[in-house]
């Protein structure tokens, strides 16, 4: 069923696909990513470790049911959004009012998920191979279209891992538990500009990295136990209002040159028209 509601002709002002600029990123060693003219053939998959691969550009995990059953068009609310990893962690909405919209032409004549910031939410309650946790590379390629009020995007378990924005503070927060994690003063870039954003865990620290620069803090342990992942909205805060266009996690800390890898992948992918 179309989710012909206000919010979306609002979306569609907002983010109007000849607006955005080239997709912003770093590498790990803190240098710039420029989008390449050339389609990287590496698939997140080709490294050990992948625990969940939420892909926009594949419309075959796109569904309008709450199972595999009903394929999604352009235009359609999305009840299921397959994962492209082994673990089956596959996101559903049983409510239809409060599914996220395909959305056509977002960037580079790609599609994204809208999240309306009011509603919009979306639930893994396998959430398989999450637990125990001794390191993490998380990589969210998205935007946000607020200026104020705190917001979660991702979150598994209870902040067992947890990435928020909290504009009105100029922050961020990604981290372990909610006793542990990195945050920093730069929030999540510009208003209506796609990022993309890394979040590591080694066992030893904690890294945010955005925009040439990362933010350190000292951790150790391990994830706690889970029995959800949460997209689009996090505990104690409100919905994200934007739009989410790929997020990949892995179970260990990359390696410089695999991060390096992964992230000339998504900038080549996701670059603006």
């Amino acid at each position: 069923m179309k989710k012909f509601l206000s919010f979306l002709l609002t979306a569609s002002l907002l983010f109007s696909p000849q607006s955005f600029p080239e997709i912003q990123g770093s590498n790990i060693q803190g240098a710039s990513i420029q989008a390449s003219s050339e389609t990287s053939s590496f698939s997140p998959d080709e490294f050990s470790g992948l625990i969940a691969w939420y892909d926009l550009n594949d419309p075959s995990t796109l569904f309008e049911s709450t199972d595999d059953t009903d394929p999604a068009e352009l235009g359609d609310t999305i009840g299921f959004f397959k994962d492209k990893s082994s673990n089956a962690n596959h996101f559903t909405q049983a409510t239809a009012s409060n599914r996220p919209v395909y959305t056509d032409s977002v960037i580079n004549d790609k599609p994204g998920l809208f999240f309306d910031g009011i509603a919009d939410s979306m639930v893994d309650s396998s959430a398989s191979g999450v637990d125990g946790l001794s390191g993490f590379t998380l990589y969210i390629v998205a935007n946000r279209a607020f200026s104020s009020s705190n917001r979660g995007l991702y979150e598994i378990g209870s902040a067992s891992i947890r990435v928020i924005s909290v504009p009105g503070n100029g922050n961020y927060t990604c981290g372990v538990t909610t006793s542990a994690f990195v945050s920093g003063a730069r929030s999540f870039g510009t208003i209506d500009l796609f990022y993309v954003r890394k979040c590591t865990y080694d066992g030893a620290n904690i890294r945010w990295y955005f925009q040439g620069t990362n933010d350190t803090d000292p951790q150790t342990g391990t994830t706690a136990s889970a029995s959800d992942i949460d997209l689009g909205i996090a505990s104690g805060f409100a919905r994200w209002h934007g739009y989410v266009l790929e997020i990949i996690l892995y179970n260990r800390a990359l390696t410089d040159a695999e991060q390096n890898t992964v992230e000339s992948y998504l900038s080549a992918k996701w670059r603006a028209a």
